[in-house]
């Protein structure tokens, strides 16, 4: 080969070696190596390293074959001191991130910091990484020094994802970002902390509520709320007299349900109530934010979204007894109706899990509650597509 031409680069910089790393030909990867490694040493124009592109795109067999030639790349940084989890964590590879997380000799690069002091956990969550932030957090979760480590500003990841704004289309995945973050614990910062014990005041209110972060709590989104309590309101109170079965026509009985005595019953009528005084309890407080005081807005969604998210609950149970009370005597239909019924209820608590928004530490010791979230935010990554590689970020700056 002539070496010359092997060494060019086009406008960008980019060396053959290069480019073959940003298309993912690891044949091509192996070949230049095998007969020019030092390819693998020259930077393009934005002082990445031929393994830091391969990184930067998610081809996770052309890091390895780098990996493979050069061990030493490991430890490479760009220009702003970030190796290649750092920039796998800022782009979104997944498949990147848990190659280098399952390597022993690599999990060391999880620990690094960049020239600002952020570890690749502080990066995936600067650019609403959900996924990544939850391989993170996992694998650091034993390691809380690492888990809760500080970067230059002062501040844990967990700090990032409250503080940092950021825009409408991005507020879905900062609440997984929080979601996967408060599953393993994560901690704020003594500042942090201290921040939030103090009472929160009618200014800090004024300005949460015009932050791009907070939108869901806005006029628009009480209306919403308001129409489907009204409306849970009025399904319940027909299903409370509509009961299943019936009343008994005959006998000393008459008018009192059918199937008074019958434990689904039972339960369908104490759903069924629970859903009704939630959905009143919740309409009542939507009314009181139909003002224009900022600080009754906040008070009343921060009440309303867990009460509601109950409620809806109370009446998919509500609607699952009550179906399996009237095939009872049929038993592979009364399964399947149980059976559904319960699997649609789980999938329903998953989807409200992330908007009602309490970030209450869940213990690794707490295990059904700690599966259901999980199972939440698994559920919620794959419906949004957020499980696979993304390419919103390399539109972003890193």
């Amino acid at each position: 080969m002539d070496s010359a031409l092997i060494n060019s680069t086009d406008q960008e910089w980019m060396t053959p070696l290069t480019l073959a790393a940003f298309i993912g030909n690891f044949v091509a990867v192996r070949v230049l190596l095998q007969k020019f490694t030092g390819l693998a040493y020259k930077q393009d124009e934005n002082q990445f390293l031929p393994i830091h592109v391969a990184s930067k795109k998610g081809h996770r067999r052309v890091v390895a074959e780098f990996l493979n030639h050069c061990p030493d790349l490991r430890e490479s940084c760009d220009g702003e001191g970030r190796n290649i989890l750092h920039v796998a964590a800022a782009y979104g590879r997944v498949n990147v991130v848990r190659y280098i997380i399952g390597k022993h000799d690599l999990q060391v690069l999880s620990k690094q910091r960049d020239q600002s002091g952020n570890t690749p956990l502080h990066i995936a969550v600067q650019n609403w990484h959900p996924k990544i932030v939850k391989i993170l957090c996992l694998f650091h979760s034993y390691e809380r020094a690492n888990l809760n480590s500080l970067n230059n500003a002062g501040m844990t990841a967990l700090d990032l994802a409250e503080k940092t704004e950021v825009d409408k289309d991005m507020l879905f995945r900062r609440k997984l970002t929080l979601m996967a973050l408060n599953l393993v614990n994560a901690l704020r910062s003594e500042e942090r902390t201290a921040a939030k014990a103090r009472l929160v005041t009618e200014d800090s209110v004024l300005k949460s509520l015009h932050n791009s972060d907070n939108l869901m709590f806005s006029k628009e989104s009480v209306n919403t709320l308001l129409l489907v309590s009204t409306l849970v309101v009025g399904i319940t109170f027909v299903q409370g007299f509509t009961i299943p079965g019936g009343y008994n026509s005959s006998g000393n009985d008459v008018g009192t349900p059918t199937f008074l005595t019958h434990i689904l019953f039972k339960i369908f009528l104490i759903c069924n109530t629970m859903a009704m005084c939630g959905s009143i309890t919740a309409s009542i407080a939507l009314m009181w934010a139909q003002t224009d005081d900022p600080n009754i807005i906040y008070a009343a969604m921060k009440f309303t979204l867990p009460v509601l998210g109950i409620t809806l609950t109370m009446m998919s149970l509500s609607f699952l007894a009550g179906v399996a009370l009237i095939v009872y005597n049929l038993i592979w239909l009364r399964i399947f109706v149980i059976a559904m019924g319960l699997f649609i209820t789980v999938f329903i608590v998953g989807l409200l899990a992330p908007l009602i928004d309490v970030h209450v530490p869940v213990s690794y010791e707490t295990g059904p509650i700690r599966a259901i979230l999980f199972f939440s935010f698994d559920l919620l990554m794959f419906v949004s597509r957020y499980n696979f590689d993304d390419d919103w970020s390399s539109r972003r700056s890193m």
